[in-house]
């Protein structure tokens, strides 16, 4: 176990993570059933969405100070036994058919608080108990619990939710969050170096830490740049997202079925190219490579608007598309997550992960509601062959941009 998971503490947090992860894809599913038949109003799931995510994006600079400040071990049990906690409310409600649409909107938002307190300490964590030359291939087995997830969720999602009934499928995430909190709390952390217990003594007002954070960040621009990346990324990948079922429905056959298979060619994608890196033999890389990776992503996206150009509506050019895609989506996060972990100082960064996370998460609703703007005015070719060419000028102007920028910060050291 120690040679394939790394080590005890490392496996504990990755099936923990695992679990939970699956359960939300179960949990994501058979909720935006519920809600459709509740209100038959698309606009209300995607209302839903928007303002699930609102609070764990205004308390992610608070956060991030408190997992600074704070023992995180503690705080991953935590926020796992809160969430479990609330979905269990939604089980209880479900179950007595008094839920209701407000109910499910407020215990979205709580959940969405506990994911702003728990992702960031989850990456956290890592460089505590992998070693420095682990740290890639630690990323790696983690970003593969995205790609089972995701070819996995959505299958047995919508099979339980047709076979059983929806509070099973609520409970069994409620468990799943248990399960989590239990391996966190059977993980042994390692103390925290004398620099981060130094900055909680000095810094008694948690506005200090989240000020100090901030600075610390715009003094190191290449950090910055892989923040912007983190953002951009996840922008252009939300696009292709909102596109995708409208991509599935021109091409032959029936749309429901392709936008399973591109999906599930997406997710194996993301399971290919997190096997990819966790098995190369030299665990860290160049950090040309998180660039090279966004470069790819951008000529995948390009791809799909030739191919639609050129009318070519059979599904399997698609297909392989899609695997690019993951496999790019995949490697693009092992290399930004393992950057930050390297670069940023155990006593930063929870800080500076918080940061990475709300980029993200400030990312995607913002692709939703633009390319879906955009997709009024102009076709699904134009839209995927311009978001490629950007995408792709973008990767290459801030790898020089960072390579400028590591090459001031090794002379100023």
């Amino acid at each position: 176990m120690n040679h394939l998971f790394l080590n005890r503490n490392f496996f504990l947090l990755w099936t923990g993570r695992l679990v939970s992860q699956i359960g939300d894809k179960f949990y994501g599913i058979a909720l935006a059933w519920w809600v459709l038949q509740k209100t038959h109003s698309p606009l209300t799931m995607g209302f839903l969405m928007v303002t699930s995510a609102l609070p764990g994006l205004l308390m992610a600079p608070w956060a991030g100070a408190c997992i600074d400040r704070l023992d995180r071990k503690p705080i991953m049990v935590a926020a796992d036994i809160i969430r479990s906690g609330f979905v269990l409310t939604i089980t209880i409600l479900s179950l007595s058919n008094r839920m209701e649409v407000w109910h499910v909107f407020v215990v979205g938002g709580i959940i969405s608080l506990g994911s702003v307190f728990y992702d960031p300490t989850v990456q956290a964590v890592v460089p505590q108990i992998v070693r420095k030359e682990q740290l890639a291939k630690a990323n790696s087995y983690s970003q593969m619990i995205s790609g089972m997830s995701t070819v996995l969720g959505p299958i047995f999602g919508a099979l339980s939710v047709s076979l059983f009934s929806y509070p099973a499928v609520f409970f069994f995430n409620s468990l799943t969050y248990l399960v989590s909190a239990f391996c966190g709390w059977r993980m042994v952390m390692p103390a925290r170096s004398s620099a981060a217990v130094k900055t909680q003594q000095v810094n008694k007002k948690t506005w200090n830490d989240i000020r100090a954070g901030m600075l610390f960040l715009m003094g190191e621009k290449s950090l910055l740049i892989v923040i912007a990346v983190i953002g951009l990324t996840h922008f252009f990948f939300g696009g292709l997202l909102v596109l995708l079922p409208f991509l599935a429905n021109g091409l032959g056959g029936k749309g429901v079925r392709n936008l399973g298979y591109l999906e599930t060619m997406m997710g194996l994608g993301l399971i290919v190219g997190s096997l990819f890196t966790g098995f190369k033999k030299k665990a860290i890389l160049g950090d040309g490579y998180l660039f090279l990776f966004m470069l790819i992503l951008g000529i995948a996206n390009f791809c799909i608007g030739v191919l639609k150009g050129l009318h070519i509506n059979t599904l399997a050019p698609y297909l392989f598309v899609m695997i690019v895609v993951g496999t790019g989506v995949a490697n693009a996060s092992i290399y930004w997550q393992s950057i930050l972990q390297v670069k940023t100082p155990s006593a930063m960064m929870g800080r500076i992960f918080s940061i990475s996370v709300m980029m993200g998460n400030l990312s995607l609703p913002l692709a939703y509601g633009l390319f879906g703007l955009w997709l009024k005015s102009y076709s699904l070719t134009v839209i995927m062959g311009v978001s490629g060419i950007a995408l792709g000028i973008l990767s290459i102007a801030l790898f020089i941009r960072y390579q400028k920028a590591r090459m001031n910060e090794s002379v100023s050291s």
